[in-house]
């Protein structure tokens, strides 16, 4: 769909979707199609646990760095205030990513 109608559809990127429920669980094929947005979370790689960014097996620290400056849709249990943590690390800037706050 999106080669058929380019620069009209955009698709938001899920890491943990595409590690649990996709035939192409590694994020950089889909990376590679532009997402305008990311659905960010962690999982076990069985089951979409919603866990918090570095718990689990998808090293968003690996990949996510070049996309920070897109809309990011954090999706975990309880208090985001670890995925906050990881992400301004991989921010490198120790603050809430530009754009992020609030």
């Amino acid at each position: 769909m999106l080669q058929a109608y380019p620069g009209e559809l955009g698709f938001c990127f899920d890491a943990a979707h595409a590690r649990v429920f996709s035939q192409t669980p590694d994020p950089g094929p889909w990376l590679a199609l532009g997402p305008e947005h990311l659905h960010l979370n962690d999982t076990d790689g069985v089951y979409d646990r919603h866990w918090d960014l570095g718990q689990g097996v998808l090293r968003h620290e690996a990949w996510l760095g070049p996309y920070l400056d897109r809309p990011l849709v954090l999706e975990v249990r309880g208090g985001p205030e670890a995925s906050l943590r990881a992400l301004r690390e991989m921010a490198g800037t120790g603050g809430v990513p530009e754009g992020r706050e609030g």
